[in-house]
């Protein structure tokens, strides 16, 4: 020892040790409690309770000794299957304080646990009030009767009784003494409530010995009707009264046990069932246990193990040595039968009541303890504490104490009976669900060193109990467990989340894999739905928004590229998808975060497009933000605001993305070369479609953005424009004599004949394989691929999701045709009406909640008259034709030439992509006054290697987006059907 607190001395006085370290060994110590004192004592005097003596001989003369074995086999076999699988997950690791809390918290989760701890301890406190009442109606009646008179008026008592006194109050007195006396022990500590049980054990084991010896000796007794006060000289004979009580005997009239009229099987298991409850009192003490993973399976098993053969014992030689009338009539028969003096059987019965209820004080406070500190109820926070010698839950022994008493002043609690049997049931239930789960899932952490259990003994035990919980009582079972889902509720919603490894996420695991690779990996066309991919470096909250509006149930993957080596950016790679997952949980997004290292974003993107997803579940649409400050020169590049710089207060991962043109439009081809759809999008920042939670969350939490509000759109149009020609690239490459067919709606004109008349002929021309069929409408699969039927599906969505303006206004989806034909005027209103009928064709075919008032076609002549970069384009395209004709006339007879200068509007799609950009952009704002979102064709990407190319390309979306609503430039390059018509 002197050595010893030399070294302890030395450890002491090294700086920044001692404390530490000396600090923790003298703090908090536990009790160490062995199996014997700490687990089988505390059980078997649970178990064996106040029924021993004042129910198994009335439960005999009415299910006779068949149906009583019958009622043991069940009721054991619930407890047993329960203390297997207590057993099992108790020794899968350190077990602390908190017993059936704790097992079910880290195995089910925090929900589940905090659901069945907080109702368990309940159930412990009022089941204490019960004990008490009981205990304190046996002292009442035994010791302190109250004066009475018969009919008479004479006395009932000739004796001493108490006069002028309400029985219930003597009841309350006695009981709250009691109650004060447990409290003082439970104060005390895990040491004197052990002595306690020892002495308390020890007399209930001395009574039923007693009894046992009493019944097997024939002798006289005097035996009294408890109903009726009648009092009859019989005596016990064992064992010639077997046949008196071999079978069921039920009362034929209102019984006076039984509630709620004659008894029957299911009335008696119910009264009964208490004889099987306790099995867990041991797990209530796990804290203060030496060993709890030795302790609780050896000491459990035992108590349930010597129950048995005490009920077994008790019901052979009970049946066996009294006459059915006698045990029908006489509750007190096991007391009045005693040899010598009853007192023995007395104090075993008061032992039994005292035991039983100091186990709920004692138990549920520890109970308390442990979900207190949990801190799942932060009210509870208070009942954490715990002593310094044995860590004693004295403040939750306190509280503990004051809600008994309560129960107390309450006095009649029968009617809370039914759901403290629930609980209990149910708690059992889930202690066998946890570990059916855990054995069934295969977790390879589940090795419990007790192997006497199996997946099959698990879900015995889980069916038993809650399957009994319902039969006793289906209503106070089904009260009960409600009761247990709110508080469910309220921990999923508002609970602290705590990483405990519950089954919960073994099983969602176990699952997810399970239809995953059952997924397949081309599904049908009318469960498509947008899996996208957001290259998210440019972390805007609209943009967020609107791909999550827009995903419609599908996969929402968040990517960021980080520039650089590997090794040296990993760990800021990891953060940085930290960073993404906070966001995604505080702003209520669906969606998956993606961070990846590369050398540009080019590569970073291919990286992200090939390995989105797994399996069935894989990324089909790429949103990428459109560049927003391309300059000159191939050395710099647009500037794309880190993920870091928006959600971090600082740190290493501050950097700018730069992306040039050129590796811009190598992005957009990569994507289609490997058949994903695409969605460029500009404008996203001014208002949101629909406030769900990331606007909200930005605007209010960000320390990087403004605090400002970001308003809800009041406009109402989610237009789909369908542009003939504006860098249309079908599946296949049409001939140019079907250059002028569009996809939505399909036509093919017909040239000026001799006299001068012309047409058009609706066909249903699709961009099939071969592109020769065409037959009227030969195959709706055909008629929705595409980008239009993409930009279709994708705006029904949208107008879908969010169904209402900030005005309360509901939205529109409006479809926006611009055939962009070389068409003469006179033939515009026949145009418009074939343009009509075919998009009410594709509406109707596709399902698409479009009214007719919201399908516009815009013809040249609208076009001239509305847009001045139209009209000017229109006018110089004449005077050039006009110039071109007279010139050819001015050589040789020839009739002018066919064009613009015989009257036609020319085509935009004849114009350089910069010029018909700004025409464009020009008709959509002349037409989105109160449109919020837009959705467009986006033209053909320039596969090149050209940098002059690639920045007039990237100019030319940003002329096109200028100054409009926001919107999604898109192409389809997935070669499915958007829109199904099949059932």
């Amino acid at each position: 020892p002197s050595s010893l607190q030399a070294d302890m001395d030395r450890l002491s006085s090294l700086p920044g040790l001692g404390k530490a370290v000396l600090g923790n060994m003298t703090a908090t110590t536990k009790n160490n409690l062995g199996w014997f004192m700490g687990c089988y004592i505390p059980c078997c005097v649970s178990i064996l309770g106040i029924l021993t003596y004042v129910r198994i001989p009335w439960m005999l003369s009415q299910v006779g000794l068949l149906g009583a074995l019958g009622l043991l086999i069940i009721g054991e076999t619930m407890a047993v299957t329960t203390v297997l699988s207590f057993s099992a997950i108790a020794t899968n690791g350190r077990l602390s304080g908190g017993g059936s809390y704790f097992l079910v918290s880290r195995s089910l989760g925090p929900e589940f646990g905090g659901a069945l701890g907080l109702s368990f301890y309940l159930a412990e406190a009022f089941g204490a009030a019960f004990s008490l009442l009981g205990l304190a109606t046996f002292v009442q009646t035994t010791w302190l009767p109250v004066c009475g008179a018969d009919e008479l008026g004479n006395p009932d008592y000739s004796g001493w009784c108490l006069e002028d006194t309400d029985p219930k109050w003597v009841i309350i007195a006695i009981s709250s003494g009691v109650l004060f006396v447990m409290m003082i022990i439970s104060l005390a500590g895990a040491g004197l409530f052990s002595k306690f049980n020892i002495v308390f054990f020890t007399l209930q084991a001395l009574a039923i010995i007693a009894g046992v010896v009493s019944f097997l000796r024939p002798h006289r007794f005097l035996s009294t009707n408890t109903h009726t006060g009648d009092e009859t000289m019989t005596a016990t004979n064992f064992p010639h009264h077997f046949a008196d009580n071999l079978v069921p005997n039920y009362d034929s009239e209102t019984s006076h046990v039984c509630p709620g009229g004659s008894c029957n099987f299911h009335r008696v298991f119910a009264i009964m069932f208490p004889m099987v409850t306790g099995v867990l009192e041991g797990g209530n003490l796990s804290g203060d246990l030496k060993d709890p993973s030795r302790s609780l399976p050896k000491g459990t098993l035992l108590a349930v193990l010597t129950a048995l053969s005490t009920y077994l014992v008790l019901f052979l030689t009970i049946a066996g040595a009294f006459p059915n009338e006698i045990l029908r009539s006489d509750l007190n028969v096991f007391r009045n039968s005693c040899l010598g003096s009853s007192g023995l059987v007395v104090l075993g019965a008061f032992a039994a009541s005292f035991t039983a209820a100091l186990g709920n004080l004692f138990g549920g406070a520890r109970v308390l303890q442990a979900v207190a500190r949990d801190n799942l109820f932060p009210i509870l926070k208070p009942c954490a504490y715990g002593s310094r010698h044995g860590d004693e839950p004295r403040i939750s022994v306190i509280v503990t104490f004051a809600l008994i008493q309560c129960g107390l002043f309450i006095g009649n609690l029968d009617v809370l009976a039914p759901f403290i049997t629930a609980v209990f049931c149910f708690s059992y239930a889930l202690i066998n669900l946890a570990c059916f789960v855990l054995s069934a899932l295969g977790t390879p952490n589940f090795r419990p060193s007790f192997r006497h259990f199996s997946s099959f003994s698990a879900f015995l035990g889980f069916a038993l109990n809650f399957g009994v919980m319902l039969w006793l009582n289906w209503i106070s079972g089904l009260v009960s467990v409600l009761a247990m889902l709110c508080i469910m509720l309220y921990l999923s919603y508002w609970g602290p989340t705590k990483d405990w490894g519950d089954v919960s996420q073994a099983i969602m695991f176990h699952q997810v894999r399970k239809y995953l690779l059952r997924l397949q990996t081309q599904s049908h066309a009318k469960f498509w739905r947008p899996d996208m991919l957001l290259v998210a470096n440019n972390a805007e909250p609209m943009l967020l928004e609107f791909c999550n509006c827009a995903k419609k149930g599908g996969l929402l993957v968040l990517g960021s590229v980080v520039l650089g080596p590997f090794r040296a950016l990993y760990r800021q790679a990891e953060i940085l998808n930290e960073e993404w997952w906070t966001l995604i949980r505080k702003a209520g997004l669906k969606a998956f975060p993606k961070v990846t290292t590369a050398d540009s974003l080019r590569q970073g993107v291919q990286h992200l497009v090939r390995s989105g997803g797994l399996g069935g579940l894989t990324i089909n649409t790429l949103v990428v933000p459109l560049a927003s400050a391309i300059d000159a020169g191939p050395t710099q590049g647009s500037r794309l605001p880190y993920m870091g710089d928006v959600v971090r207060e600082g740190g290493d991962i501050n950097q700018e993305v730069r992306v040039s043109a050129l590796e811009f439009c190598a992005l957009l081809c990569d994507t289609l070369t490997v058949e994903k759809n695409l969605l460029v999008t500009a404008n996203y920042g001014f208002e949101t479609l629909h406030v769900s939670g990331s606007a909200q969350w930005w605007a209010s939490r960000s320390s990087r953005l403004p605090r400002v509000h970001i308003p809800r759109s009041k406009k109402r149009n989610i237009d789909v424009w369908l542009v003939g020609s504006l860098g249309l690239h079908p599946l296949i490459q049409a001939d140019e004599k079907q250059q002028q067919q569009q996809m939505y709606p399909q036509f093919r004109y017909q040239p000026l004949q001799e006299d001068g008349e012309g047409s058009l002929e609706n066909v249903a021309c699709s961009a099939s394989l071969n592109n020769s069929d065409c037959s009227p409408l030969s195959s709706e699969a055909e008629l929705f691929v595409g980008a239009h039927a993409f930009m279709l599906q994708l705006g029904q969505i949208v107008q879908q999701k969010v169904a209402k303006s900030a005005d309360g206004l509901p939205r529109r989806l409006r479809i926006i045709y611009m055939p962009d034909m070389e068409i003469e005027p006179h033939l515009a209103a026949a145009l418009r009406q074939q343009a009509r009928a075919e998009i009410k064709h594709v509406c109707d075919a596709g399902r698409l909640d479009v009214n007719p008032e919201d399908v516009h076609i815009f013809t040249g002549e609208e076009l001239d008259e509305a847009v001045p970069a139209f009209h000017d384009y229109c006018r110089r395209s004449r005077e050039a034709a006009s110039a071109e004709a007279a010139a050819s006339a001015a050589v040789i007879d020839a009739k002018p030439a066919f064009g613009a200068a015989r009257g036609k509007y020319p085509r935009l799609a004849d114009l350089p992509l910069l010029q018909r950009c700004h025409i464009l952009n020009q008709i959509i704002a002349s037409a989105c006054s109160d449109t919020s979102q837009i959705f467009l064709q986006m033209p053909q990407v320039p596969d090149t290697t050209d940098t002059l190319e690639a920045e007039g390309f990237v100019r030319s979306l940003q002329v096109l987006t200028a100054g409009l609503p926001p919107i999604a430039l898109a192409s389809a390059a997935q070669p499915v059907a958007f829109i199904s018509t099949e059932l």
